[in-house]
């Protein structure tokens, strides 16, 4: 590193819900952050972040996009970046492109591919299909799967799977392209509406000038399986774990195919080799995020990868896995730090209800207060936490009354506040849980 302290620049186009917490870990962990984003994203909120590249607004999501590589090449000049980290998967893959990209200059392009690793996986760790054949490749426990290119083969596939089946759509997360078919007519529908949107997303990217997709079909068919959703996210350099943590989400929205909304701590075995051996395989650097279905015996399913850090990675440091800690030490060279434990006085909670994503699932949600969850609000970041009581109330107006209960009345601009005590024993206005 060329600076006293490492210099992050999180790129974000879709603005996922989540997806600030680690410019704000990262930023408390004495990382100076950078975003670029389009006007408004929720992640240029942060008071950690000390410079905001805006993205074109003409255009749209795709208009953003566009204008990456530019920024980019803007900012490894002027603010000179040691690493990048995607924060949703529409810039993921913009970004692993333009790491491939014969346009891309060459300090760019050696930026890039330090922070994502190595180029010739960048394929595999960003389709659906290739991941779940690469895992099954290495003997991992995976579904079955068969590729829809069109309705006939649809059919075939579902003949071969059986129903219920899940549909996916490459390019997509968060649940908004995966739908549940449980017998041949919710197939159809499902496969005709996953269809209609591959094919306008393709002419999309070609109007705006990216490469076209290339020939992979755009839906596959996967078997379902039954048991709970389980996640496993890493951070990771050259292809090497160097911390990692797991989570189980009780409560997903929309329920079987949407995001988590509360979840509960995680330790399996199976889950952590999986993702060690993926990790591997790929050469992966930076972050990655490992979805699983736990059936009833135990058994971890692979159905996903996330080529990007996710909402939960910095919950990590209260049961014991400091990921951010351990990645911003890897690029300075120094040991990485010991997670802090939990203080006697406040044991860890038994789940986590992610704000604001629960109160959404809910308005009256009961996990969202209950004593033994903790709720997870960023108490230092009034911005962002405005922001979102904003959204959750335009989308649910009844969620007021829990919003005013958990966090307090609207802030005026510049008012402090005070947060509740999360654990009994923890001192009501400190800024954040003891320990930490």
């Amino acid at each position: 590193m060329s600076h006293g302290q490492p210099r992050i620049l999180f790129v974000s186009l879709s603005d996922d819900i989540g997806s600030e917490r680690i410019v704000c870990e990262m930023g408390r962990l004495g990382a100076a952050c950078a975003v670029m984003s389009r006007a408004g994203a929720v992640a240029a909120l942060s008071s950690r972040v000390s410079r905001h590249h805006r993205l074109p607004s003409r255009g749209g999501l795709w208009g953003a996009a566009l204008g990456v590589g530019r920024g980019l090449a803007v900012l490894t000049r002027e603010w000179r970046p040691d690493a990048l980290v995607p924060l949703d998967d529409m810039a993921a893959g913009a970004l692993r492109d333009l790491a491939t990209a014969p346009r891309t200059p060459s300090d760019v392009r050696r930026l890039l591919q330090t922070s994502l690793g190595d180029p010739g996986h960048y394929r595999t760790a960003c389709s659906r299909a290739r991941l779940i054949e690469s895992a099954a490749g290495l003997g991992l426990r995976t579904p079955a799967q068969r590729p829809a290119r069109d309705a006939a083969e649809a059919e075939a596939a579902a003949a071969a799977l059986g129903f219920p089946l899940m549909v996916k759509r490459e390019g997509t997360c968060g649940g908004s392209g995966v739908a549940v078919a449980r017998d041949r007519a919710e197939l159809a529908a499902a496969f005709r509406a996953a269809d209609r949107r591959a094919r306008a997303k393709r002419i999309l990217r070609r109007l705006a000038g990216f490469r076209p997709d290339r020939d992979d079909p755009p839906i596959t068919l996967q078997a379902h399986v039954a048991g709970e959703l389980a996640v496993h996210t890493v951070a990771c350099a050259r292809g090497r774990v160097l911390d990692g943590v797991g989570f189980a989400a009780e409560l997903c929205h929309p329920p079987v195919t949407g995001s988590s909304t509360l979840l509960r701590p995680l330790a399996h075995p199976e889950m952590e080799a999986a993702a060690g051996r993926l990790v591997a395989a790929l050469g992966l650097s930076g972050f990655a995020s490992f979805d699983f279905i736990v059936s009833a015996d135990g058994a971890a399913h692979l159905i996903e990868m996330n080529a990007r850090p996710v909402g939960s990675g910095h919950l990590g440091r209260r049961f014991g896995h400091d990921l951010y800690g351990a990645w911003l030490a890897g690029l300075s060279g120094r040991p990485a730090p010991a997670a802090p434990a939990a203080p006697a006085a406040a044991p860890p909670p038994r789940a986590v209800a992610l704000f604001p994503k629960e109160v959404a699932r809910d308005p009256a949600s009961r996990h969202a207060a209950a004593s033994d969850v903790l709720h997870d609000v960023p108490w230092d970041e009034p911005a962002i936490v405005e922001a979102y009581r904003a959204r959750v109330l335009l989308l649910k107006p009844d969620a007021g009354p829990l919003l005013a209960r958990l966090i307090g009345p609207a802030r005026e601009p510049g008012a402090a506040r005070s947060r509740p005590a999360l654990f009994p024993g923890e001192v009501a206005s400190s800024p954040n849980p003891p320990g930490w």
